[in-house]
């Protein structure tokens, strides 16, 4: 499975459990040609209450240039408030997930 890095700029002071802005994982599922699910190797957490390792990512910009996700790629970015199930409908995926940050995402070179 291909490796990617989710470097988050918003919101601006994330911390991962290392101390670090990026979020490591691998995507899962393709939604459509502008939204993915993405799957942390890690929980990640962004407030007291909102956790999880599944987040539901959307391309940024919805110009005719961007109009498909291509990687590397600005993401707006939710986590899944529901346990994963990969049978979920595409549309309840996107329901259920609560936006928490704006991030880059770009695919890892398999020796880091």
């Amino acid at each position: 499975m291909e490796k990617y890095r989710l470097t988050v700029s918003e919101p601006w002071d994330y911390k991962n459990s290392a101390g670090e802005n990026f979020i490591s994982g691998a995507i899962i599922r393709y939604i459509d040609h502008r939204c993915i699910v993405f799957q942390a190797d890690e929980s990640v957490s962004f407030g007291r209450d909102i956790c999880g390792s599944i987040l539901v990512l959307s391309s940024r910009f919805k110009t005719a240039k961007d109009s498909q996700l291509s990687l590397p790629s600005t993401v707006n970015g939710g986590i899944l408030l529901s346990d994963y199930d990969p049978d979920m409908a595409d549309e309840d995926l996107k329901s259920k997930a609560k936006f928490v940050l704006i991030g880059y995402l770009e695919r890892v070179d398999s020796g880091n």
